[in-house]
C-alpha cells in the first residue's frame, strides 16, 4: 500500500511536518511505504481559468504534473492543511484549485476510489470548515473517506515547533484512520484476489 501525504506547510520543523513523522512511525507501517510532498517545494502557478486544458493538456509550465504523477499513483492520500486565517492557506487552495481544475476534472475524474481523509493542524479555529473543503474536493474526485469516528483534527496552543504532538485525542484519531485505511486496503484487495 502507498500512502501519499500533501503537507500544505511550509515550514521543514513545526507541526505538520512532525504529524508526518508521526504517520511513519504507525504499528501498522511495516504494510505501507508513505511519502511527505511539502506543496511548498513545488512551482504551482495560479490557474489561469482559460479552458485550454479542455483541449487535453493545461498549457501552465509548472510542477502541478509531478504532484498530480504522484496522486495517480498512490493508494491513499493524506491531505494535510494548515488552518490560516481561518481557512486552509493559500498552498494549499492554490494546489486544490490547479489540481482539481486543470488536471483531474478533463481526465474523469482518475483519483476515483482511492483511500482519502483529511488532517487539519492549526490553533483553535477553524478546523472543520478546512476538513469540509477539502472533503468537498475528495468527494468530487470519487474517492473514498475512511475515517476514525472523528474528523483529525490536531489542536495547537501556538507554541512552536512541536505543540500538535502533545494533542492525545488528535493523535488518536490519526491512528485510528491509518488503521481502518490499512485494513480497508488489504481487505478488499483479497476480495479481488
Amino acid at each position: 500500500m502507498n500512502i501519499l501525504v500533501l503537507i500544505g506547510s511550509s515550514r521543514k520543523n513545526g507541526n505538520s511536518s512532525n504529524i508526518f513523522e508521526y504517520l511513519k512511525n504507525h504499528e501498522l507501517s511495516n504494510k505501507y511505504t508513505i511519502e511527505g510532498v511539502y506543496i511548498s517545494d513545488y512551482k504551482i502557478e495560479n490557474c489561469k481559468s482559460c479552458y485550454m486544458c479542455d483541449k487535453g493538456t493545461c498549457v501552465i509550465d509548472d510542477d502541478m504534473p509531478k504532484i498530480v504523477d504522484k496522486m495517480l499513483k498512490a493508494d491513499a492520500i493524506i491531505y494535510l492543511p494548515v488552518v490560516y486565517a481561518f481557512s486552509t492557506n493559500s498552498i494549499m487552495q492554490k494546489f486544490l484549485e490547479r489540481c482539481g481544475f486543470g488536471f483531474l476534472r478533463t481526465k474523469g475524474r482518475p483519483l476515483k476510489d482511492k483511500l482519502a481523509n483529511v488532517i487539519a493542524v492549526g490553533r483553535r479555529y477553524a478546523h472543520l470548515s478546512v476538513i469540509s473543503q477539502i472533503f468537498m474536493n475528495i468527494y468530487l474526485n470519487e474517492m473514498i473517506i475512511l475515517g476514525s469516528g472523528f474528523p483529525l483534527v490536531v489542536m495547537c496552543d501556538g507554541d512552536f515547533p512541536g505543540d500538535a504532538m502533545l494533542d492525545e485525542e488528535g493523535k488518536n484519531s490519526i491512528n485510528r484512520c491509518i488503521t481502518r485505511m490499512v485494513e480497508y486496503y488489504y481487505e478488499k484487495r483479497q476480495a479481488v484476489v
